[in-house]
């Protein structure tokens, strides 16, 4: 399977197995059934699964936020921050203006956050 496509069902399976948890959690206060296995085993899943699309970003980052792109591009938001890009009239951060300036340059700070933990940087 495509991961793009595996990726876009995370949130799906996260959800299905979040609702089978709470319909045991339900059953076993009801009906005093033990479902401690039932509930560990879907709970160890959704682990497994935020794990492998934990993996899947990393390596996205990887590849595209190289250790020199990812100081390039610390470099130019470090200027557009002291350039006051992103100063509102009362002097605080306008996120609306950071924003715009992310769609302008096609990446977040918070994708330059993440990639300068990954490289240490």
């Amino acid at each position: 399977m495509d991961a793009d496509i595996e990726a876009k069902r995370y949130p799906d399976r996260i959800s299905a197995l979040e609702r089978k948890i709470g319909a045991l959690y339900e059953d076993q206060t009801v009906m005093g059934v033990d479902h401690r296995a039932e509930i560990a085993a879907a709970s160890a899943e959704i682990d497994s699964i935020r794990a492998a699309e934990q993996a899947e970003r990393d390596a996205e980052l990887t590849t595209e936020w190289t250790p020199d792109r990812t100081s390039a591009r610390r470099t130019e938001w470090n200027a557009a921050v002291q350039a006051g890009t992103f100063t509102g009239r009362d002097g605080k951060v306008d996120w609306r203006l950071v924003r715009e300036w992310e769609s302008k340059t096609g990446w977040s700070h918070e994708d330059l956050g993440q990639a300068i933990k990954l490289n240490n940087l």
